[in-house]
């Protein structure tokens, strides 16, 4: 038997147990915010999905999380760039509901960074 830490245990199965239930979708949206850049670091090259207004859904990748460079006044937290990269088409820029099983759900503006609109940016801040 594999032993999981309790800490990344607990994140992942109440991350996947609230993302699926409508009355924890404030507690999954908390749990998506309050991650820190290290967090974010453990799932670069994972698997997010982005739902559209229209529902449509697509699968991004994780292609790197970087905390910005710049001090941040006391009690402000320094933003977090996460570049993803799509599979199958191009992204415009929008308001997607972004999920991921371990970190929950949150509704985040996703602006693309490249002119094919396949690399996207989310900043966190």
């Amino acid at each position: 038997m594999m032993k999981l830490p309790r800490r990344e245990f607990l994140t992942a199965t109440v991350g996947t147990l609230a993302a699926s239930h409508p009355l924890c979708a404030q507690l999954t949206t908390v749990q998506f915010f309050r991650a820190t850049h290290e967090d974010f670091s453990k799932f670069v090259g994972g698997v997010f999905h982005l739902r559209d207004a229209n529902g449509a859904q697509r699968t991004v990748t994780l292609l790197s999380a970087s905390e910005g460079k710049h001090p941040m006044p006391r009690g402000l937290r320094t933003p977090i760039s996460l570049l993803f990269r799509g599979s199958d088409q191009s992204l415009k820029q929008d308001v997607y509901e972004v999920s991921h099983a371990a970190l929950g759900t949150a509704k985040l503006l996703v602006v693309p960074v490249d002119p094919t609109g396949e690399t996207v940016e989310v900043i966190l801040g």
